[in-house]
């Protein structure tokens, strides 16, 4: 197998033996040598064979486990109940280089076979669909001016520049998101605020280093090194398709603010680098301040109904209710927890209520029972709020007690008509940060989650004899 056209015989042989390896890494690691179908294909087979003898060996070597060829389909965390979390961080860590190569090598052979940068830097982040884009990319025949001019550089230097300031700002964040979520146990401010505007920062100033750009094509370059980002984080399985889109309108305000720095960085000197330096430094020493002196926030939702059914009558259905209908919104069809039905075993003070979710029962404790008035309560257990939306079976860190119920309650208020007012308070406790932002998504969705029981409750009540 040969992946690049060897030195002519012209020298001595260590001499040729280095040109050949500065030729294969130029391939590799650089963003301008050309990409021609064999040398794709035959790197793509290479480093494959490479890159699962590493984590096969790994994963042998600390769990006694076999990794076979097929389990990349469903990568690295479709198997993170059975490996150590160390082992993770390694594999992902190992990987980064082999996504860099990969990125960057479909770039430049969807510009070799005559399309877009950017269509073959997006399709190798679709998890799944990279695979049938590879295969593609190593058949596609040369378009004739790469035939041509293959000596020369295959992109325009903007396009090259923008290849490279996304590429490493995309390694930047993975690696800030490892140490976030791994090692520090957090998702906070640092994360969602600091990782984005420092993905900006980096991505801009590379994209404007040899030659100043435009503003909006600086704040564009910083807002795809964040898009990409995602996409590597669904590549890894390290994060599903719901959480990501609830995170980017923060994270690309974030790049973009970046992407403006990064473009007045790379006017000035060359001792600007100090600076970005000092923040990709930072970031995760505040990092590990933030999760060390953060609490969890304490929030409060209230919702009101007013059903024409007499407080009575109301009152069997608090207690517990048949299953509700499935969801029509949206987000509940993109897997964000919904109730499907409620029981209460027992009766009073200490009786057990079991409200049944899409990802799991809700089992709370009954710590007040007013027949007709109020039924209040607190969390024993809980399920999952969400079922992230992946092609594979992953169960992020943030879906573990980073937003938790605390306590409940029904008032049923009898109105003057002899109808209920049925009022609903949820009190649960969040560690996302920052809290302002991640609270406007909580507090709707449980304020949603209140207005689909509270329905049916109603639905229930008026049909009752």
């Amino acid at each position: 197998m040969s992946i690049l056209p060897t030195t002519p015989a012209s020298g001595p042989s260590d001499e040729r033996t280095r040109t050949n390896v500065k030729n294969l890494l130029r391939l590799w690691f650089s963003v301008d040598a050309p990409v021609t179908p064999r040398a794709y294909r035959d790197s793509g087979f290479f480093l494959i064979v490479v890159k699962y003898a590493v984590d096969a060996g790994l994963i042998m070597m600390m769990t006694g486990k076999t990794w076979h060829p097929w389990d990349y389909l469903s990568p690295l965390a479709a198997s993170r109940a059975q490996l150590p979390e160390g082992l993770i961080i390694a594999l992902v860590v190992l990987s980064l280089p082999f996504m860099w190569i990969g990125a960057t090598m479909s770039a430049r052979r969807a510009v070799n076979a005559g399309l877009s940068a950017g269509l073959g830097l997006t399709l190798f982040f679709i998890p799944l669909i990279n695979y049938l884009a590879m295969l593609a990319f190593c058949v596609l025949p040369e378009q004739h001016h790469a035939l041509q001019r293959r000596e020369q550089v295959s992109m325009e230097p903007g396009l090259r520049a923008a290849l490279l300031g996304v590429g490493i700002a995309t390694l930047m964040g993975v690696v800030l998101l490892l140490i976030s979520v791994f090692l520090l146990n957090g998702y906070g401010m640092g994360l969602f605020v600091g990782t984005p505007f420092l993905m900006g920062v980096l991505s801009a100033f590379i994209f404007n280093r040899t030659s100043l750009r435009g503003m909006h094509e600086s704040v564009g370059v910083a807002c795809t090194a964040v898009v990409i980002g995602g996409g590597a984080l669904l590549l890894f399985a390290l994060e599903g398709f719901v959480c990501l889109v609830m995170a980017a309108p923060l994270a690309l305000a974030m790049a973009a603010l970046g992407g403006v720095l990064g473009r007045a960085l790379a006017q000035r000197s060359t001792s600007q680098v100090a600076a970005l330096v000092l923040m990709s430094t930072s970031l995760p020493v505040f990092m590990g301040m933030e999760r060390a002196a953060s609490a969890p926030a304490v929030h409060s939702v209230v919702t009101e109904m007013d059903i024409a059914a007499p407080p009575e009558r109301v009152w069997p259905f608090v207690v517990g209710h048949s299953e509700l209908p499935p969801p029509t919104e949206w987000f509940f069809r993109l897997g964000i927890a919904y109730p499907v039905h409620s029981t209460t075993y027992g009766e009073g003070v200490g009786a057990t209520r079991h409200c049944t979710f899409s990802t799991g029962p809700l089992v709370e404790e009954i710590t007040a029972w007013e027949p007709g008035r109020l039924l209040r309560f607190k969390a024993i257990s809980q399920p999952a709020p969400m079922k992230e939306l992946t092609p594979y079976n992953i169960e992020p860190p943030h879906l573990d007690g980073y937003v938790r119920s605390r306590t409940g309650e029904f008032r049923l208020t009898r109105l003057s008509d002899g109808n209920t007012r049925l009022t609903g308070t949820t009190e649960y406790e969040s560690s996302l940060g920052p809290d302002g932002y991640w609270s406007l998504w909580s507090d709707a969705l449980v304020s949603a989650v209140h207005r689909r029981v509270f329905q049916h409750i109603a639905t229930l009540s008026t049909k009752a004899p």
